[in-house]
């Protein structure tokens, strides 16, 4: 009698009820621990041709699948179970261990290691191009009358690459945004600019990929300290101001690996907060209101920027934080502020040469 392989079945199956649980609802998926925005469940837009709607829902569908797949955490970590048995990476282009117990990020996201090293660089053609929409995108907020800055948060490769031993290049990608930026006189804000002054602290956490508290607190200060020369009423908050306080968690790249050590690290917040949350404009949108000034900030912001919020709404009057990184340019002529910030990280800083993020209705 002929044997009938039931794997194949099962795959089958399991991707088949996994997709019915997403579409259906019916059953909650495993994404909570992950630490960046998942795709939004696809709606039907009634008012586009059937011919168009269909092949849309089915290409978001894929990406809102990939993210959302109901099993996918068990399957990796079965997946990361073996691999580490046999002494391999689980994830050898998305996280690479460093010396001493650090973790950075691996070349699939954005190419992190070869531009903080700056192995791969922007050609000639491609500064030319950033110069270009830089411009653009300056005209466009003058236009706004919106007074624009752009603010980067470090790639913990740039800031901790000792502990990733490759060669370091010059110039890397930051150091070629940084000079087209002031070739075209856009403000632009290193926000790693202070970390050589205190590197007696830890600035970014070994297991994640991103700032602590001290390294968002410091980046905070070297952004201030570049507003206050146009805003000269905005008030730092001092170390005096702060409080201190140890919490253990577990790195994102830790979850990501399946690894359940968490890192202790600290969390630095307001002794007397003086910024109130007045309401929440959505997801991804909140605003806060304090008696400190009378300036109004929009800043659009990443994944650094919830830290770097603990301080810079206390700085401000009133402050709007929006999370991404295309600028709406209705929301800016509605609420009319004084200034924009955009915070982005430094990996993403390639977005500029293919003109994003760019002002959108």
């Amino acid at each position: 009698m002929k044997q009938i392989n039931i794997i194949p079945f099962l795959f089958i199956a399991a991707m088949a009820l996994g997709f019915f649980s997403l579409v259906s609802g019916v059953f909650l998926d495993d994404t909570d621990s992950e630490n960046r925005q998942l795709k939004e469940r696809p709606q039907w837009n009634k008012n586009n041709a059937l011919t168009d709607e269909v092949p849309r829902l089915l290409q978001e569908y894929a990406g809102y699948y990939r993210d959302h797949y109901p099993f996918k955490s068990a399957v990796f970590k079965t997946y990361a179970a073996l691999q580490n048995c046999m002494g391999a990476e689980p994830l050898p282009r998305k996280v690479v261990h460093g010396t001493e117990g650090w973790m950075f990020l691996g070349d699939i996201h954005s190419n992190s290691i070869r531009e903080s090293k700056g192995i791969l660089k922007l050609s000639d053609d491609e500064v030319n191009k950033l110069k270009q929409n830089l411009t653009t995108l300056q005209h466009q907020m003058q236009g706004l009358n919106a007074p624009y800055y752009i603010a980067i948060a470090r790639n913990k490769h740039s800031v901790y690459g000792e502990y990733l031993p490759i060669t370091q290049q010059q110039p890397t990608l930051l150091h070629q945004f940084v000079a087209a930026a002031g070739a075209v006189q856009m403000p632009v804000v290193d926000m790693g600019e202070l970390y050589a002054q205190h590197s007696d602290s830890l600035l970014y956490y070994k297991s994640d990929s991103h700032w602590n508290g001290w390294g968002a607190y410091w980046g905070y200060v070297a952004l201030m300290q570049e507003l206050q020369r146009q805003f000269p009423q905005l008030e730092l908050i001092e170390l005096s101001d702060l409080k201190v306080r140890q919490v253990n968690r577990q790195g994102g790249l830790n979850r990501l690996l399946d690894i359940p050590e968490t890192e202790r690290q600290p969390v630095l917040e307001m002794k007397e907060p003086r910024a109130r949350k007045t309401e929440q404009l959505g997801r991804g949108r909140v605003r806060y209101k304090s008696n400190v000034n009378e300036l109004k900030v929009l800043v659009w912001h990443d994944s650094f920027g919830p830290d770097l919020r603990r301080f810079l709404k206390e700085s401000f009057g009133e402050s709007v934080f929006i999370s991404g990184y295309a600028l709406d340019e209705e929301l800016i002529r509605q609420e009319q502020p004084d200034l924009v910030i955009q915070q982005v990280v430094e990996r993403k800083l390639d977005l500029y040469v293919s003109g994003l993020p760019a002002v959108s209705n």
